[in-house]
């Protein structure tokens, strides 16, 4: 998508973190995701005074885990 709009730059099309604007689209987006890729994947919800974590009944075991893994080093740095 970068190379597609003319973006130049290191790190263009390389996010380690997808924001969206409220559940339903964090969930469409994290569905797409998990099924059109074989990416790495954690569910995460800010904004509370802990992080929430969030997966699906369909994820896997490595999924979960990195979604508890994400959830306990960000309320490590809050």
């Amino acid at each position: 998508a970068a190379n597609h709009k003319g973006i130049n730059h290191p790190i263009a099309g390389k996010a380690d973190i997808l924001l969206a604007p409220d559940i339903e689209a964090g969930n469409i987006l994290y569905k797409s995701l998990v099924f059109f890729s074989q990416s790495k994947n954690a569910g995460v919800i800010v904004g509370a005074k802990a992080p929430i974590i969030l997966t699906s009944r369909a994820d896997n075991e490595e999924t979960k885990l990195n979604s508890i893994a994400l959830g306990v080093l960000m309320a490590d740095k809050a």
